[in-house]
């Protein structure tokens, strides 16, 4: 049952996580300075955040994905 509009909100949760990652790196940058374990570990999180969100969103996005995602006659 793939339907048009989950994979629509599929994509508008990738974009709000995406932006609340990046507030939540640019808020915490100041604490994540002061250790560097802490800055490892929270780049790392971050950039595991964007990769997987850009995978989803570029699999979403595919012509075929979003062709199976089309209603059916």
């Amino acid at each position: 049952r793939l339907r048009a509009w989950a994979r629509w909100l599929a994509l508008a949760v990738c974009s709000v996580y995406f932006g609340l990652t990046l507030v939540n790196v640019a808020v915490l940058w100041p604490r994540l300075r002061t250790s560097a374990v802490n800055l490892r570990l929270g780049v790392l999180n971050a950039v595991e955040a964007i990769l997987v969100l850009s995978m989803a969103w570029w699999y979403l996005n595919r012509k075929e994905v979003r062709r199976l995602f089309q209603k059916r006659p």
